[in-house]
């Protein structure tokens, strides 16, 4: 009996309520972080890669990589980050070539795309991505962030 008037309740008072079902949802689950890394290649084949300052040392080069901002498409967040950390260039063709439960609540988002119109070296300053630079498999740096390695051999692998 309980149950059943409960099962005609609460209902109706969830819906009469929209203004806080998302703060509940937001206090009662996990929240996670959305973690983009791109894969971006030239037209010549050659890998988009930056040096971030906050990486661990001796890792300090990868992918170009961010968190998605709330209301943001993929694409729109691989063309801000590019603009943030290096001042510019066009991204073109996004897809997804993986997704997986990150550290901690943070969902990481593999995404290849194409990158044209670069900034040179030295046109933008980042406090985060101190350069920037173009490579093939076989000119990787040697300082090269181990995850973004095993992302970019993995996927080379894979065709």
């Amino acid at each position: 009996m309980l149950v059943q008037r409960a099962r005609g309740l609460l209902p109706r008072i969830w819906r009469s309520m929209p203004w806080v079902q998302w703060r509940l949802l937001h206090l009662t689950q996990p929240t996670f972080l959305v973690a983009v890394c791109a894969l971006l290649r030239t037209e010549d084949d050659e890998f988009l890669l930056v040096r971030n300052a906050f990486w661990p040392k001796g890792q300090q080069w990868g992918m170009p990589s961010g968190y998605l901002e709330p209301n943001e498409s993929l694409s729109e967040c691989v063309t801000r980050e590019l603009h943030e950390e290096i001042g510019g260039g066009v991204v073109e063709g996004i897809r997804v070539l993986d997704m997986s439960a990150g550290h901690r609540m943070r969902v990481e988002i593999l995404l290849e795309g194409t990158v044209r119109d670069l900034p040179s070296r030295d046109e933008h300053e980042s406090i985060e991505v101190s350069d920037h630079r173009l490579a093939a498999m076989d000119t990787l740096p040697e300082d090269l962030h181990d995850g973004h390695r095993e992302k970019l051999e993995a996927h080379l692998r894979e065709g």
